[in-house]
């Protein structure tokens, strides 16, 4: 059999297909982008939105009265599909821990730790090498808001800051659990499976539309004051 060959049944395996539609498809943001996008954008909207994690001044956070964070991963802290913390941002996340404590800094993917995540591998080479609990999830961002509120209750989600660089998973998500949203850019632009670079290239027009009308995130009275 030629290489070539090889290749085209390897790609039309089950196996490959289904980790290509697993790892795309996140049907809780395709079931809230209908009426977040028509009805209630506000909900994508982050009061903070920033470049990077690096940019954060997790001190000031604490001062004004944040007592948690809850980070998304891939693309956020980590590229994506890895489980290391890209270099970029390996300071700013030690100083989070650090302001806020290990037990009040969470990861929260939709990657690991989800059903994806066969037997919470992935999870749990995270939870090693960073020293930080991934949050455990079954339904995916925006939809995960019982294991988020369950995982900050001791601090209420509300004086929790939630950071990703998505709009309709984890802006979305803060806001209906009234968290603080900090949105960033991408760690690597179109660096996702083909489904969520698309997204996420809509994702970026969107907010730029809603930039131009002056849509208002919905406020926080913490993340007002920063």
């Amino acid at each position: 059999m030629s290489f070539l060959g090889y290749v085209f049944i390897k790609c039309c395996s089950w196996g490959f297909l289904r980790d290509v539609v697993v790892l795309s498809v996140n049907l809780s943001a395709a079931m809230w982008y209908p009426f977040v996008r028509w009805f209630k954008p506000s909900l994508a909207l982050p009061q903070l939105k920033v470049n990077s994690v690096s940019d954060l001044d997790f001190k000031r956070l604490y001062k004004l009265g944040f007592r948690g964070v809850c980070f998304d991963k891939d693309n956020t802290l980590a590229l994506p599909y890895s489980d290391g913390i890209c270099s970029s941002v390996e300071n700013a996340f030690n100083c989070a821990v650090s302001v806020f404590g290990f037990d009040f800094v969470k990861v929260l993917s939709n990657t690991a730790g989800t059903f994806d995540d066969k037997n919470n591998h992935w999870a749990r080479a995270i939870e090693e090498d960073w020293g930080v609990e991934v949050i455990r999830h079954w339904i995916k961002k925006p939809g995960c808001v019982r294991a988020v509120r369950d995982a900050f209750c001791s601090v209420g989600c509300d004086s929790v800051l939630c950071v990703g660089d998505r709009m309709f998973s984890d802006i979305v998500l803060g806001n209906r659990l009234s968290m603080g949203c900090v949105l960033v850019d991408p760690l690597s632009w179109g660096s996702e499976i083909g489904v969520a670079v698309r997204a996420q290239s809509h994702e970026h027009s969107l907010f730029k539309k809603y930039e131009a009308k002056g849509l208002c995130a919905k406020p926080h009275n913490l993340l007002s004051q920063y």
